[in-house]
């Protein structure tokens, strides 16, 4: 029996460097991998970019509106949907 923790790989990985005027950037990625025995899944998304000027790196967010927007629309379909349910009760 394979156990789940080999099916499933949650990773941060940081892309190739490119160059910006006086600055280099390199994009990082949040990445989830499923691998069952017939198939896989593979799910990235964008989480910061490391920007690196002078010697010094900083690390700028990427802020996911449309994640945060799809999260707030589920919880209010769940709240709407519990009220309706106490009401035709």
């Amino acid at each position: 029996m394979t156990r789940l923790a080999n099916w499933i790989e949650w990773r941060t990985v940081t892309g190739a460097p490119v160059r910006a005027g006086d600055y280099t950037v390199r994009p990082q990625t949040r990445i989830l991998v499923i691998r069952p025995p017939n198939g896989g899944l593979v799910w990235s998304r964008p989480v910061a970019v490391l920007a690196e000027s002078a010697g010094r790196t900083e690390r700028l967010r990427i802020v996911d509106v449309t994640r945060a927007t799809q999260f707030g629309l589920l919880i209010a379909a769940l709240v709407a949907s519990r009220v309706l349910r106490r009401i035709r009760q």
